[in-house]
């Protein structure tokens, strides 16, 4: 290229850190740290073929992000999101098509920061969730979950880009990352990454392809690590001069464990509503009949086993049922029967957002539809010969969640979590609160793994955290009034009781129990804030 034709890009060099290329991996975790933060940096620290993930910094917001492609026909699906996430933004173009999923995530230089990124396979598809956790932190943020319409993918290579994204090489952006391991899909053990592979791509001018990118320059960048070898660093942009090191490839060989000591449990499946795109409506019922209604219902999706799943009712005991095979087949309730393929349903990518066709696994060429079509509450939900276009045939569908805070009104601290115990503390603990139908809701720790749960129905019967399971009615909770702001929460599974705080105490470690309800008790109330 001659450069007097050409346009300065003032792009900071890409730097890479390779750990492995090849293998096969059902979990991926390394620890990430920002010495030095860029707007609009974006920090890979997982990137593998078909998807990456990492932190960014972009117009003054901290996010972390998670993206898997297109690959063909085949179209990811977003699966999970967030209290924290962006619901608008999940599709994206340019180099490659597919899902993403940004989420606020106030990550602070200074700090080390662990992301993980597993695969598992459900309903027949490829799930990647994307947990991070701070150091010192007892527990694991689920920030997103977006599936592949392909069975048993796994991640198959790992390594970190740190990238200029919009040209500001006059920005100096560093990071350190250390402890990078996979555990094997098949063996299920873990493999530790301990050799970092240094590189580093440079794109000069804005006219520039990767047939003429310069790889491994050593202007504007640098790279080395600590005195005790336990991290890599890397350093590109602020117009630095030289740095005098023969060009990459740089490789180091880290001390670091075996294994890491802690890494994120999958949960199961929470509750979705299904929303139709022509009428606006949710998928409910009435008796038997499965109607479209002003009223959200949240179904319980259940894996099948055999690519497939079942929506259920709230307590699993009814499912969604083709009624024939034919155009114009309601769908009704029948009694759950964890073989019937008139039970099963697929759903599959139908555009932007969250977008999903549903189709029934006993009628393969039909689609859920709406009768007429019509936008009116209480019209008949049914099957119809399967097509692209209509709109009625495209649901939304998608979990509630919320993160809140229960600080009780009699002690001023707050519900946490101490081990499988439920107490109050000084510690503001922020819990998932998760929507369940009939007004009642989960309150779940940040990776929805565990719930609060009733350990009886009796007075005095403490909290427990429990794997979370959404058909267990003693994970269900509902709140109402109790004025100022304040309310009570009580179980579904013991409806005459309330939270209550053990004494009543006013201590840090007291426990939270359930105790007959009554209004006048200043230890029912609590702020849900």
């Amino acid at each position: 290229m001659a450069d007097t034709t050409l346009t300065p890009k003032n792009q900071a060099p890409n730097m890479y850190v390779d750990w492995t290329d090849g293998g096969s991996y059902d979990f991926v975790i390394v620890d990430w740290y920002c010495e030095t933060v860029a707007n609009n940096t974006y920090w890979a620290v997982h990137n593998w073929s078909g998807g990456y993930a990492g932190f960014q910094y972009s117009g003054g917001q901290y996010k972390i992000l998670l993206s898997i492609w297109n690959d063909g026909s085949m179209l990811p699906e977003i699966e999970y999101l967030s209290a924290d996430s962006d619901p608008n933004y999940l599709d994206f173009g340019g180099e490659g098509e597919g899902k993403h999923i940004f989420t606020n995530y106030t990550w602070t230089v200074g700090k080390w920061y662990t992301m993980c990124i597993g695969t598992k396979t459900i309903n027949g598809k490829t799930y990647y969730a994307q947990w991070v956790r701070e150091e010192g932190a007892s527990d694991w943020f689920l920030a997103a979950i977006i599936s592949f319409p392909q069975a048993n993918r796994t991640l198959n290579k790992s390594s970190m880009f740190q990238e200029d994204f919009t040209f500001n090489g006059n920005l100096k952006r560093r990071c350190r990352l250390r402890r990078a391991y996979g555990r094997n899909s098949s063996t299920k053990n873990w493999e530790s990454w301990k050799n970092n592979k240094i590189t580093n791509s440079y794109f000069p001018y804005k006219e520039t392809t990767w047939a003429d990118v310069e790889w491994n320059v050593t202007q504007n960048c640098d790279w080395g690590t600590d005195s005790s070898n336990s991290y890599v660093w890397v350093q590109s942009g602020g117009n630095t001069p030289d740095n005098g090191k023969s060009a990459p490839p740089a490789i180091y060989s880290l001390n670091q464990p075996s294994a890491p000591s802690n890494w994120p449990q999958w949960s199961d499946i929470l509750p979705k509503y299904i929303n139709s795109k022509f009428s606006n409506l949710y998928v409910a019922f009435s008796g038997s009949k499965v109607i479209q209604s002003n009223n959200k219902y949240y179904w319980n999706f259940v894996d099948s086993g055999d690519g497939y799943f079942y929506i259920l009712t709230s307590d699993n005991s009814k499912a969604i049922t083709i009624s024939g095979t034919d155009n114009g087949s309601d769908l009704i309730l029948t009694a759950f029967n964890g073989g019937a393929d008139n039970q099963k349903w697929n759903k599959f990518n139908a555009g932007t957002g969250l977008l999903h066709y549903f189709k029934p696994k006993s009628a393969p060429t039909k689609t859920m539809d709406i009768e007429g079509p019509s936008t009116a509450s209480n019209a008949v939900i049914q099957i119809w010969e399967f097509g692209t276009d209509p709109d009625q045939f495209k649901w939304n569908t998608m979990s509630t969640v919320e993160k809140h805070s229960i600080k009780s009104n009699y002690s001023n601290l707050f519900v946490s979590p101490s081990q499988a115990n439920v107490v109050q503390s000084n510690t503001q603990y922020e819990w998932n609160f998760v929507q369940c139908s009939d007004e009642y809701f989960y309150i779940l720790t940040p990776d929805n793994a565990k719930a609060v749960s009733i350990s009886g129905t009796g007075d005095g019967s403490n909290l427990i955290l429990k794997t979370f399971n959404a058909a267990d009615d003693t994970q269900k909770w509902k709140k109402s009034s109790a004025g100022s702001n304040l309310y009570y929460i009580r179980p579904k599974a013991a409806s005459t009781m309330t939270m209550d705080i053990e004494g009543p105490s006013t201590g840090s470690g007291a426990p939270i129990q359930i105790w007959t309800h009554n209004t006048s008790a200043a230890q029912f109330k609590w702020y849900v804030l």
